[in-house]
Parts: structure tokens; sequence; C-alpha cells
């Protein structure tokens, strides 16, 4: 994976830690993915949290020079919000949406280059 994308994925990291993500974490997928080289988890506690977090990433995908698109239908109205910049996926959910798809689980062969508190 390019030096240039792991960066922009530890900036994102950054940027949802400084914004209060709760148990951030940072996946490096090691070519394991065919959908993206670096996968970033954080847990909001709240919707209106969640979109502060949302607008975080997407300002630091545009800093990255990424085009930051968001997945499934209304990203407002889930428990679970995709932003995705082609290389670096970012995954924000609810705590209980996270302990139910349990992503860390799915990918825990992955190198983790990035822990937030």
């Amino acid at each position: 994976m390019d030096d240039m994308s792991r960066n922009s994925a530890i900036r994102i990291c950054e940027a949802v830690d400084e914004r209060g993500g709760g148990r951030v974490l940072g996946l490096d997928l090691g070519g394991s993915c065919s959908w993206a080289s670096y996968l970033v988890i954080a847990t909001a506690t709240s919707r209106v949290h969640m979109r502060g977090l949302a607008s975080a990433v997407r300002e630091a995908m545009r800093e990255a020079d990424m085009e930051p698109r968001s997945g499934g239908k209304k990203t407002d109205e889930g428990p679970w919000w995709i932003i995705d910049g082609g290389s670096v996926v970012v995954s924000l959910m609810e705590a209980d949406a996270r302990d139910f798809y349990a992503l860390e689980e799915r990918w825990f062969e992955s190198e983790v280059f990035y822990r937030g508190d």
C-alpha cells in the first residue's frame, strides 16, 4: 500500500479522535480486500455526534485529495454510516451496532496502524 494512502488514513483517524470518536481503530487490510486498502472504525455517542464525525472525516478526505462518498441509503438515518474515500473506508457506528457487527473480529488478521482512546 502506498505511503500517501496510509498517511491519509492516519490523518482521518486523528480527525475522528480529535472530535471524540470512541475506540478509533485503523486497520491496514493488506491486500485482502478488493474494495479498500484501509478501514477506519469509530464509535459515535449519538446521531448528532455521528454527523460531526462524518463532517471531520469528509474534511480530512478532501484535504487528502480524496472524493468522499457515502454508502447505503440515507446516511443520516441509521446506526452505521459508511464514508468511502476509495483507498480508505470509514465506518462510524453507534455502540450497539459496533458490538453487533464486530468488524474488528472480521478483520482480526489486519495490521492495526492506529488505536485511539
